[in-house]
């Protein structure tokens, strides 16, 4: 149904200026004399230039992009439901808190958008996926989940600059998770190989086959990567702007399109700041963590479009459904249908 929804809006809604871009830009993939812009988000641009195979007029092909990000959008909530459900160790509540995120206005009309940002969010809840799998014994083994984390953060990496925001939240939650059948060195060798050496693996194979052109802009989309989230935070969009009510227009924005979001988020800041000298916080540092730094970089953000708010989406609706976990259990049936019902 999500994705139908998501197909139906892809079709019916206006294109931007910069997904029309994104999309005949695409074209230029692999050709002599590219802009660096398009190696810089090398996968973005790989997953658009195969709609050129297609003989349709231009206008089909942006239709048909846009029906690529929409199916992607879905799966990006059907992702998020899986990790959700394995969080709350329960179907029904990730049902509800996977409600709470594609009810929200900026997810309805940012998820079927062309954007790189989308992708990041994807690549995201799969890495959560697989820590919350791993943490919880349900895979064997800790070289397996290690190795599929530095793929999908390879991904990451040449997908938008400003993919080190993920792994900047990602690398802290799985800092802080407990792993089963782990201890300390494990651990630390293990996070070591699925997040730090993905840009030193990226960088060192580069060196070594230089001689292919098209790798040396994989090495460039990794050092602007770095560079990118280090000056996002010294106010680029303009010092007469950066934090201020300019800046978050599109914040504010959100904020008036979603009361009840609003509540929400509220209502979970307020348990997190009553669970910290709770027992049991120990074991949901992680989640909280993951409130905070996503909350927080958020904010810092120099430019705090919507599609940059919607990749961010995922990651504060699970930091703040997390808040909700010690009082799930004592709830009735009846309440649980309302709450279903109020979502």
């Amino acid at each position: 149904l999500l994705g139908t929804l998501a197909a139906i809006l892809s079709l019916k809604t206006y294109v931007s200026d910069s997904e029309f871009w994104a999309i005949t830009a695409s074209k230029q993939l692999g050709e002599a004399g590219v802009s660096a812009s398009i190696y810089i988000k090398f996968l973005f641009y790989g997953l658009l230039k195969p709609i050129y195979l297609l003989p349709l007029d231009t206008l089909s092909h942006v239709l048909v992009a846009r029906l690529e990000f929409a199916a992607l959008g879905a799966l990006t909530a059907y992702v998020f439901y899986r990790v959700a459900r394995l969080a709350l160790d329960d179907d029904f509540w990730g049902l509800a808190l996977t409600l709470v995120l594609v009810t929200s206005t900026y997810f309805l009309s940012q998820s079927f958008r062309v954007r790189s940002d989308n992708l990041t969010s994807l690549f995201a809840l799969l890495i959560f996926w697989i820590l919350l799998r791993w943490s919880k014994g349900l895979t064997r083994g800790w070289i397996g989940p290690s190795f599929a984390i530095f793929a999908l953060n390879l991904l990451l990496l040449v997908t938008t600059p400003k993919s080190f925001y993920f792994l900047v939240i990602v690398g802290i939650f799985a800092c802080l998770l407990p792993m089963r059948g782990l201890d300390v060195r494990r651990k630390v060798l293990a996070l070591g190989v699925a997040f730090l050496a993905p840009p030193f693996a990226i960088v060192s194979t580069i060196q070594i086959v230089s001689f292919v052109p098209a790798l040396r802009w994989v090495e460039r989309a990794t050092i602007v990567s770095f560079e990118y989230f280090t000056d996002s935070f010294q106010g680029l969009s303009g010092a007469n702007t950066y934090l201020t009510s300019e800046d978050f227009v599109y914040v504010l924005s959100f904020l008036a399109q979603n009361p009840l979001h609003d509540l929400f988020f509220v209502a979970s800041a307020l348990l997190w700041i009553r669970a910290i000298r709770t027992p049991g916080f120990e074991e949901r540092r992680a989640y909280f963590m993951l409130f905070v730094v996503s909350f927080c970089l958020l904010l810092l953000h120099n430019q705090k479009l919507p599609f940059f708010i919607y990749a961010m989406l995922p990651m504060l609706t699970l930091g703040s459904g997390l808040a909700w976990r010690p009082r799930l259990g004592s709830v009735t049936p009846t309440l649980r249908g309302a709450a279903i019902v109020l979502v």
